[in-house]
């Protein structure tokens, strides 16, 4: 960020699953974070974020990686996830990603490096970690400097399904 409130983007379809309600209850105790949320259904929304002057409801984005370029950090919020599509466009574009310890997302995201893996009952420890500068600073920079993790590359993950339907070939 340029030195103003680190910025916080949440990206997906407001749905029960998807859990916005975890971005909502970060923003009332990291006023010191500004939170962004994109994605459709978010009309209901804008009424529930009205007490909240550090939460942005852009709505629909139509270019995904357009959104989460301009943010400093990407949030995950859902109760189940393989592994994020959003959250691996995220970092292969340098933006370090803040998830739960969910499906295969701990193996993309590594605590305190090219991210933050947090609990959802507390988010007092999350908000305290955004509101260090020397935190979000490391991640900003490891996130930029690592990119996507190889073994989830494009490539790599051609070759593992390669390897999958080989090995199954009747």
């Amino acid at each position: 960020s340029d030195g103003g409130p680190v910025s916080v983007g949440w990206l997906g379809r407001n749905s029960p699953e998807k859990r916005i309600d975890i971005v909502l209850r970060l923003a009332s105790i990291a006023p010191n974070v500004q939170f962004r949320l994109a994605g459709g259904g978010m009309d209901d929304l804008k009424d529930d974020v009205s007490h909240l002057s550090n939460v942005e409801v852009v709505g629909w984005v139509d270019v995904a990686a357009d959104f989460v370029s301009e943010c400093d950090i990407l949030i995950n919020t859902s109760d189940v996830e393989g592994i994020s599509l959003s959250a691996m466009e995220a970092l292969e574009l340098g933006v370090p990603v803040l998830t739960r310890d969910v499906g295969g997302m701990s193996e993309l995201v590594t605590d305190g490096h090219n991210g933050l893996v947090y609990d959802s009952d507390d988010l007092g420890e999350l908000a305290r970690r955004l509101q260090d500068h020397s935190i979000v600073k490391s991640i900003i920079e490891n996130a930029e400097a690592d990119r996507l993790p190889a073994r989830f590359s494009q490539r790599q993950m051609f070759e593992t399904l390669k390897g999958v339907f080989e090995r199954n070939e009747v």
